[in-house]
């Protein structure tokens, strides 16, 4: 009988077991990584979507019914007010929209918002006042020329809304030509 000796396993992977590893782990934390920033910028798309929708709906609003309309951006939400005479009173008061499709939009968690009015006013006047920045529609679908800055909080725009002069809308990825 011959005195071979079996081939004894040692304990312990092989180098290509463990390369094989180390590359299906990078190939899932990449694609991980991926879709992560991907929902964040897609997220952020939708929000801009959502704004865009609801302000053509208020201006369309402010013709129908005909009133004049009011965009309020608060810290966590942008909501919607129409202007309200009370006759008996002599006065008149923004209140906040009540329909369905006109409902506040909560700004998401870790996006930034930013409104910047166009105004008359001098340097001067509006030191002399504080006022809440605030987007105005008219009766016949005006509204005051606005840039609406939308991006991730602490860090620079990625998208701007502006209203036109005459109802116009347009939307524009900051760093891009229009």
């Amino acid at each position: 009988m011959s005195s071979a000796h079996p081939l004894t396993k040692k304990g312990g992977f092989t180098l290509i077991e463990v390369l094989i590893v180390l590359i299906v782990i990078s190939i899932v934390a990449i694609g991980v990584t991926l879709s992560i920033g991907h929902t964040t910028s897609w997220n952020q798309k939708l929000f801009v979507d959502e704004v865009r929708e609801k302000l053509f709906l208020l201006q369309e609003y402010a013709l129908l019914q005909p009133a004049n309309v009011r965009v309020s951006l608060g810290s966590n939400r942008i909501q919607f007010f129409t202007w309200q005479v009370d006759e008996a009173k002599d006065r008149g008061a923004w209140v906040a929209i009540n329909e369905s499709y006109l409902e506040p939009i909560t700004i998401p968690a870790g996006l930034s918002v930013r409104l910047d009015v166009a105004t008359d006013a001098t340097e001067e006047e509006e030191a002399e006042v504080e006022r809440e920045q605030a987007i105005l529609i008219s009766l016949n679908g005006d509204w005051t020329p606005f840039h609406l800055w939308i991006g991730p909080a602490g860090a620079p725009p990625t998208y701007r809304i502006n209203g036109l002069l005459g109802g116009e809308l347009t939307m524009t990825l900051v760093g891009e030509n229009t």
